[in-house]
C-alpha cells in the first residue's frame, strides 16, 4: 500500500501515503470512510439513510448513487435474508449499521412516517443521540416516472417536544430540480442535524 496517493474530499492534489492503510482506516473518526478509486483514497461522509424500502427504493438508489455522502449499502436480497432471521436480527442489523455513522438521514416518501423499522432506527438515533434529519423525497420520479404525494412529518413517533427541532428539508420544483438541490445539499444537510440534548 505505500506509494498510493491519500486525498481528502474537495481536494484535488493529495499526498503520498507511507503508512499502512488498513492500520489507519481503524482510526479514522466516525464520520470518516475511504473511498477507493483507481489508486487514489478519499475521505467522506459516512451516513445512515432510513427509508421505506418497497416503495421509495429507487428513488433512495439515485440519492446513494450521486456520490456525495456514503451510506450502508443494501440489496433486496439482502435485506431479505436478514428479514428471515427475525426482528432481533433486523435491530441488529440496523444497529450495527448505525453504530459508526455520523448521522441518520431520513428519506421520507408518501408512507416512510408509518413504517415500523423507520420507527424504530428514528427513535434508535435519537436515543444514542445521532444527528437526525429528514428529506423528502417524494417529488423524484420512481421507476415508472411517477411523482408521489408528501408524507408525514416521520419524526412524530419520537413523541419530544425536542424533536420539533430536527431539521426537515422539503426541496421543491420538478424532479430535475429536486435531484439537482438535493445533490448539492445533501453534503452540508447531513453535518446540520439535530440530536437529543
Amino acid at each position: 500500500m505505500a506509494g498510493q496517493e491519500w486525498v481528502p474530499a474537495g481536494e484535488e492534489s493529495g499526498r503520498s501515503l507511507r503508512a499502512n492503510l488498513g492500520m489507519m482506516m481503524t482510526r479514522t473518526a466516525p464520520w470518516e470512510v475511504w473511498h477507493e478509486s483507481s489508486s487514489k483514497r478519499r475521505l467522506g461522509m459516512a451516513v445512515f439513510y432510513s427509508f421505506h424500502y418497497q416503495e421509495d427504493a429507487w428513488r433512495v438508489q439515485q440519492i446513494m448513487n450521486m456520490g456525495v455522502v456514503d451510506g450502508q449499502q443494501i440489496n433486496s436480497q439482502s435485506w431479505e435474508t436478514v428479514k428471515r432471521q427475525g426482528e432481533r436480527a433486523i435491530r441488529n442489523w440496523i444497529d450495527n449499521e448505525m453504530k459508526y455513522k455520523s448521522a441518520v438521514i431520513v428519506l421520507n416518501g408518501t408512507y416512510t412516517a408509518g413504517r415500523p423499522w423507520v420507527q424504530y432506527e428514528i427513535r434508535r438515533a435519537w436515543e444514542i443521540r445521532k444527528p437526525l434529519l429528514a428529506i423528502d423525497i417524494n417529488g423524484l420520479k420512481d421507476r415508472e416516472g411517477h411523482i408521489d404525494l408528501q408524507g408525514k412529518n416521520p419524526f412524530s413517533c419520537i413523541g419530544d417536544f425536542e424533536s420539533m427541532l430536527i431539521p426537515w428539508h422539503q426541496p421543491d420544483g420538478t424532479s430535475q430540480q429536486i435531484y439537482s438541490q438535493i445533490k448539492e445539499n445533501l453534503q452540508m444537510w447531513a453535518t446540520q442535524g439535530y440530536k437529543k440534548s
